[in-house]
């Protein structure tokens, strides 16, 4: 009789072993789950921040667009081929009216455009 009672004991301590660790599991589950909403919200809200909330002393990019509120190009800043600084504006229908930059030997270069994409008589 001692061997089945010490065999119901084993077993009654390995089951409440297990429910501890079933419990442990739920409280970690409920943990993970908790941690990785929060993730994700703060992932969504920090996409969502407006560019007018960034405040920096400096950008360092290789071309700034910038869009109307339907997305077109309204208006570019980039550098050449040759690494010179080059402004673009567009018109409505995204061809260049305006262009502003600097040439290989540090000469400016200003361009106005006709809707034909025909320079215009006052270019440098």
């Amino acid at each position: 009789m001692l061997k089945a009672e010490s065999t119901l004991e084993n077993l009654a301590s390995h089951i409440q072993r297990q429910d501890q660790l079933l419990k442990a599991l739920r409280w970690s589950v409920l943990g993970a789950t908790i941690m990785a909403s929060a993730a994700i919200l703060t992932s969504l809200w920090h996409s969502s921040v407006s560019a007018s909330a960034v405040k920096t002393k400096t950008l360092s990019v290789e071309t700034i667009a910038l869009r109307n509120d339907t997305g077109k190009i309204v208006a570019l800043i980039s550098s050449t081929s040759e690494g010179t600084p080059h402004i673009s504006l567009f018109d409505g229908r995204e061809k260049v009216r305006l262009s502003i930059g600097l040439r290989q030997d540090g000469a400016p270069s200003v361009s106005l455009l006709d809707t034909e994409q025909g320079s215009g008589p006052c270019c440098l």
